[in-house]
């Protein structure tokens, strides 16, 4: 304990103040107390530690106090996360998440890793992954990784990773590479864990069936989603049946939709169809969704298709049909079903002038063997 600074005018005047102990407190003041003082004092000092308890620091008690005011609207303050430590087998220069994005090798080591990793390590994986899992998606390389991570997770681990997904499916639809993660989480998730996918595609379905990348996600939706979950999606896109089954794109997503769709939404599109009918079946891109109409139709769904063909009149008959290359492949399609059979051969029989100077008529000639429906 160093000594008390002290002037001299001071230490006299306390000492004519104390009386015979002068000399001793003179002491005191300028060296500090004695060896054998200093043990005792110590010893006071903690007597008195155990008995009063440190008071908080001007720092300490404001921090008290803003934890106390957090804690009254709910909010906890957690300590600062540590970030997991990885497991064995992966590159030492993979220290940040995002690396996956653009480092195909780490990508591969990666995935290799969670492919034959233990429960408690893939664990660690996945949640290693769970903050960047949106941007990894988006990206040619990591996008590997996401689409390993949605297969081998299972559980409440799946459920999380699911969730880091949520608000990013229009996103993903327009990406080349988020496409693909879409269609590998709607493959192999359960139903009942994606239903968040079609509820964010409403009102854009129309858009992601004409895109590039998103139809071949709603593609994979009409096979694997409920029927309740696609049931607004699946009557926005058939508003659009004749606009779509027309488009590069759009014309795979009405076929899906009419071979495993709904059966009140394969009405819908088949009714939209109807007007068009002959028009359509000329057109090359949706002259195949007509032909899947056909192949999916119900008996009732048939005629109509049928009769659509056969009383079309102006601007486009059907002769016009039967004589172009796409709408012959309708007529073939048709020659070998029994409903209407006499009726088409009738009418494709008194136009067989025309058909005949048609390489594609001809072959509506042959498909109905006309020359002998002539001969009779």
């Amino acid at each position: 304990m160093a000594p008390l600074p002290t002037s001299q005018s001071s230490v006299l005047s306390i000492g004519a103040n104390q009386g015979p102990g002068r000399s001793q407190l003179v002491n005191f003041l300028k060296h500090g107390p004695a060896p054998s003082q200093f043990s005792q004092l110590q010893q006071k000092k903690r007597k008195l530690a155990k008995q009063w308890p440190r008071m908080p620091t001007i720092v300490e008690a404001e921090e008290e106090k803003e934890c106390a005011s957090l804690a009254s609207f709910g909010v906890v303050a957690s300590p600062p996360l540590q970030p997991p430590l990885l497991p064995s087998g992966l590159p030492d220069n993979l220290t940040d998440p995002m690396a996956l994005a653009s480092n195909a090798q780490c990508a591969d080591a990666f995935a290799a890793r969670l492919k034959c990793a233990c429960q408690n390590d893939r664990c660690v994986l996945l949640s290693w992954l769970g903050g960047v899992f949106p941007s990894l998606a988006l990206s040619e390389v990591g996008s590997h990784v996401v689409q390993v991570a949605c297969k081998v997770a299972s559980g409440a681990q799946r459920m999380v990773l699911i969730s880091k997904l949520q608000g990013y499916i229009v996103d993903l639809c327009m990406s080349p590479h988020g496409c693909e993660v879409l269609t590998t989480l709607v493959e192999s998730m359960p139903v009942s864990a994606i239903g968040f996918v079609p509820h964010e595609l409403t009102g854009s379905g129309g858009l992601i069936a004409r895109n590039r990348f998103g139809f071949r996600v709603l593609e994979a939706m009409t096979m694997h989603c409920s029927e309740t979950q696609m049931a607004d999606l699946e009557m926005e896109i058939a508003l659009a049946t004749v606009h779509l089954s027309r488009h590069t794109y759009g014309n795979f997503v009405v076929q899906h939709l009419l071979e495993y769709g709904t059966q009140a939404c394969r009405s819908d599109i088949i009714q939209r169809l109807l007007p068009d009918m002959p028009l359509l079946a000329m057109d090359r891109t949706a002259s195949h969704v007509v032909e899947k109409a056909i192949d999916h139709a119900n008996d009732r769904q048939l005629r109509l298709i049928l009769l659509a063909l056969l009383e079309a009149a102006k601007p486009v008959s059907l002769v016009d049909v039967a004589c172009s290359r796409c709408g012959s492949a309708i007529i073939a399609e048709i020659a070998k079903r029994e409903v209407f059979a006499m009726e088409f051969r009738l009418r494709l029989a008194e136009a067989q002038p025309r058909l005949l100077q048609s390489k594609f008529g001809r072959r509506a000639v042959c498909d109905f063997a006309l020359p002998e429906v002539l001969s009779h």
